[in-house]
């Protein structure tokens, strides 16, 4: 399935489904700075709905059902074959440029009883060059949002989340906010986990990466779909409007056509 871009949402656009009015000035505001990444291809370049920041497929990312009918298909990584998607550093997803907020659904396939490392969900850095993370600790499988300001992880502000669940789809949103001075993460319409964190996140020319760890020694089994990125704090109406009660928005629904 690909996604092409069409109609940008303007004054009005008529969302299918119920939805406050209000909402609407909401979904406009999401449209600047933005990425889109619905993962809903079944191989090959992941296309970005809304900018040119495309994802490269590394060892064949595949696909597999997704988390609704609004979202039917999603990105599959399997561990053996060490499948990653990737974006090459840019402007836009340059962490250390301020406020930033990540968001997207995940199905992790296995929690193996134990691992040899932590999993690694989502990430910008390397080893020893790290902006963030974003991770479950084998220690007590709870999801974390970690940052850097010097790329080192052991040196890392974790924003710690709840225990996630094999075979289960959860939405996830993560990010910065410097004016705040906080990192949060939250799942599904839980409660919001922060961490203070002052300062600035660490600056590095990494690559983007969904499915890997940052050593690159450990991969994911786990289905993504539904990714996005803003340069800016997403509020509590948008993030239940995307979460849209586990469903996820489809492509119309932000004002584009598959």
């Amino acid at each position: 399935m690909s996604i092409r871009n069409t109609t940008r949402i303007s004054t009005y656009h008529p969302i299918r489904g119920a939805h406050p009015a209000y909402m609407i000035d909401h979904i406009n505001a999401l449209m600047a700075p933005i990425s889109l990444w619905p993962l809903m291809e079944d191989s090959g370049t992941r296309k970005d709905m809304r900018a040119e920041n495309h994802l490269t497929d590394n060892n064949t990312v595949t696909g597999n059902p997704g988390p609704s009918v609004n979202i039917p298909l999603a990105s599959q990584f399997t561990a053996a074959n060490s499948e990653y998607l990737s974006l090459a550093n840019n402007a836009f997803i340059d962490s250390a440029t301020g406020t930033f907020s990540h968001w997207g659904f995940f199905y992790i396939d296995t929690l193996a009883s134990v691992r040899v490392k932590n999993l690694g969900l989502a990430f910008k850095g390397a080893v020893d060059s790290v902006e963030w993370v974003l991770w479950q600790w084998q220690g007590d499988d709870r999801i974390r949002f970690a940052v850097t300001t010097d790329g080192v992880w052991s040196t890392r502000t974790d924003a710690v989340g709840p225990v996630l669940s094999a075979s289960t789809w959860y939405f996830i949103r993560w990010g910065w906010d410097n004016e705040a001075n906080t990192t949060n993460i939250q799942v599904d319409r839980g409660a919001v986990a922060s961490a203070t964190f002052t300062g600035n996140i660490f600056d590095n020319n990494e690559v983007l990466s969904w499915g890997r760890s940052p050593d690159t020694l450990d991969y994911i089994g786990a289905r993504m779909a539904g990714q996005g990125r803003a340069n800016r704090a997403i509020t509590s109406q948008e993030h239940t409007w995307l979460y849209n009660g586990g469903s996820g928005r489809s492509a119309s629904h932000l004002g584009w056509a598959a």
